[in-house]
């Protein structure tokens, strides 16, 4: 991780002394953290996650110890509760990621379906981001 941010360091210095740690981001559909990994070495700081899965989630707060976890099914989490558990006001979180399931559609899936409910995940990234979680 460590070697990471150090070449981001030396490729973006401007970037890396102006942001460091300054930017918010928070993360669904976020399995073992990869995306806030990412983020946090280009200087955002993750403040919460949603993943339903156990063990994704574990490997998640090895990887990101000071977000929030909010480990549930997404259809469960609203944006109030983020906003009242993280202590986040409107306009105050800078990014919102997310990585929606896309096994019923991807041309990787062993069984590719109309009718696989995981295909309307994306719904509740945006039910969230409307809940003006970034307004």
């Amino acid at each position: 991780m460590q070697e990471l941010k150090t070449q981001i360091e030396r490729r973006y210095p401007s970037m890396a002394k102006s942001t460091r740690m300054t930017l918010t981001c928070g993360d669904l559909f976020a399995g073992a953290g990869g995306l806030s990994v990412g983020f946090e070495a280009a200087g955002f700081r993750p403040v919460f996650f949603n993943e339903f899965d156990q063990t994704a989630s574990g490997t998640y707060m090895l990887n990101c110890p000071q977000a929030k976890a909010f480990v549930r099914p997404i259809q469960e989490l609203d944006a109030g509760t983020i906003q009242s558990e993280c202590a986040l006001q409107a306009g105050t979180l800078d990014i919102l990621l997310g990585g929606p399931p896309c096994q019923g559609f991807s041309i990787n899936a062993p069984v590719r379906t109309d009718a696989d409910p995981r295909n309307h995940f994306f719904r509740h990234y945006i039910r969230l981001l409307e809940g003006r979680l970034n307004e």
